[in-house]
């Protein structure tokens, strides 16, 4: 009789397949643990030592935040009595797939919730199989052992700062990713300051139901379905301009009457976004355009 559990070839075969499923869906919807993974540049290398990569104080490191893991084996802790001496021992395992390549020496912090701790692990081995590349994702199994506390973590060589982007599973750097959170919550500010013309009746945007602009609702219907909106913003969507919207640009619909007029566009007053500001006269024009630069 096969035994399934010891046959490396269907061990490989049903992991294959889970890969498959994992890989069907996008990094929003899959439930992770998240650390931050100090990785070793070795793109540089110190010339006048070949053992750089050895030498904990010649290494440099890029740091890569929120990077997802989504297997957590056991962390254990314990002390060591070693000569009289006390010895703090920790070890365990997570999984990546975002980390193109793990070494040895790369370190491990768990950084954020719900599992946070001070110590500063070391990855001691790596398992991988070369299976799971055939499916489009490279899962590595990262054995760990507790090296340092966090007070180590200020005397490291940094080369690049990133985080990973769960919408666009891809990282970017620490200064765009800043960029992108101030310009986000600049823009919510604005929403939250213009949700009050939502009419929830005929779900769409207007403070006068005479005089209702189709054509910017229909293009922010369009903007706020995407599931980029979706990932950073809270906004109702107008899905009243399905029904209403398909005018051109200048065409104003009464919905009172369902009659419409054509008045000169009202043109965005937008340049930066993070320069502009909220005010009586914030057209539906000036979201429009809002969105449409940080979409862009």
């Amino acid at each position: 009789m096969l035994n399934l559990i010891t046959d490396p070839v269907h061990q490989s075969d049903y992991y294959s397949e889970f890969l498959n499923h994992v890989n069907k869906y996008k990094n929003q919807s899959r439930k992770s643990v998240y650390v931050r993974y100090y990785n070793v540049d070795k793109t540089i290398q110190n010339n006048s030592d070949t053992k750089s990569t050895l030498a904990a104080t010649d290494r440099y490191y890029q740091i890569y935040e929120y990077t997802p893991a989504l297997e957590l084996d056991q962390i254990t802790d314990n002390f060591e009595d070693s000569d009289g001496k006390f010895i703090f021992q920790a070890s365990g395992s997570i999984s990546v797939y975002t980390i193109e390549y793990p070494s040895i020496h790369d370190l491990v912090v768990f950084a954020y919730p719900p599992y946070t701790s001070n110590h500063v692990f070391r990855v001691k081995s790596i398992t991988a199989s070369l299976r799971e590349k055939d499916v489009g994702i490279q899962l590595y199994k990262l054995e760990l052992e507790y090296a340092y506390n966090a007070d180590y973590l200020e005397s490291l060589k940094i080369s690049a700062h990133n985080v990973y982007s769960q919408y666009d599973e891809k990282y970017i750097r620490m200064n765009a990713y800043l960029q992108l959170m101030k310009e986000r919550d600049a823009i919510q500010k604005v929403l939250d300051s213009y949700s009050s013309n939502f009419h929830s009746f005929y779900e769409i945007y207007t403070d006068n139901i005479e005089r209702v602009d189709t054509y910017n609702n229909y293009q922010l219907y369009t903007l706020t379905s995407s599931n980029k909106f979706q990932h950073y913003f809270n906004f109702k969507t107008p899905y009243g301009a399905i029904k209403y919207g398909g005018y051109a640009s200048g065409v104003y619909l009464n919905l009172s009457t369902n009659v419409t007029s054509i008045v000169t566009p009202i043109q965005s007053v937008v340049q930066n976004v993070l320069d502009y500001q909220y005010n009586s006269t914030t057209a539906l024009s000036d979201i429009v355009v809002l969105l449409n630069k940080f979409s862009g």
